[in-house]
């Protein structure tokens, strides 16, 4: 990290790496981990680094993390603000689900939409109250919203197709609308044979 680095970053992204697997009190450490947190939060800075740079925030498993992503979410940069989700998702930890519900309350759409991807995510890795967080979703969102949890249940497996068919044959008709996108997201025969009879 002490020698000049390319417009790429290669060098911090393979000190990224490396941290991962580095000793907590590694003198370098806190070093690249500052690197990354400066190259995340850089106003003005190209969103391709910005994304790198959380991606080698993640990979360092610092305990740390958390507390950053959630101070992000303050921020006014939208792009910051979606990055932070998409990272705490990564992270996993159910504790951080509330986090998620209040950012499906931010102004701009597409942090919204992140924040019910990230909350998808969680759900197909096995987190039990994330799925029952896209359940309770898919019925009291906006169409918009709905149709985002819907296309994220096509790619959470059987228990995701399971949700989809029952949104098919719910009573109000929003529900059932957003259920045709991750119905067609399926590509599967059973999912056609709904939508036709839909």
């Amino acid at each position: 990290l002490s020698l000049p680095d390319d417009f790429s970053r290669s060098h911090l992204w393979t000190a990224a790496r490396w941290t991962g697997f580095a000793a907590p009190d590694a003198a370098w450490r806190s070093r690249t981990m500052g690197e990354l947190a400066r190259t995340f939060m850089q106003p003005e800075q190209l969103t391709p680094l910005r994304e790198r740079a959380l991606d080698g925030l993640v990979d360092t498993h610092d305990k740390g993390l958390a507390f950053l992503l959630k101070r992000s979410l303050t921020q006014t940069d939208v792009a910051v603000r979606m990055l932070s989700l998409r990272g705490l998702g990564q992270l996993g930890r159910e504790g951080d689900l509330p986090i998620f519900n209040a950012a499906l309350k931010d102004p701009n759409v597409n942090v919204r939409h992140t924040a019910i991807r990230a909350i998808a995510h969680m759900a197909r890795n096995g987190s039990v109250q994330a799925m029952e967080l896209l359940v309770r979703l898919l019925l009291e969102l906006d169409e918009d919203g709905q149709r985002v949890v819907s296309e994220e249940l096509a790619g959470c497996g059987e228990e995701g197709y399971q949700l989809l068919r029952e949104a098919a044959s719910e009573d109000e008709i929003k529900v059932r609308r957003a259920a045709t996108f991750g119905l067609a997201l399926t590509g599967a025969d059973w999912a056609r044979e709904l939508l036709q009879k839909m």
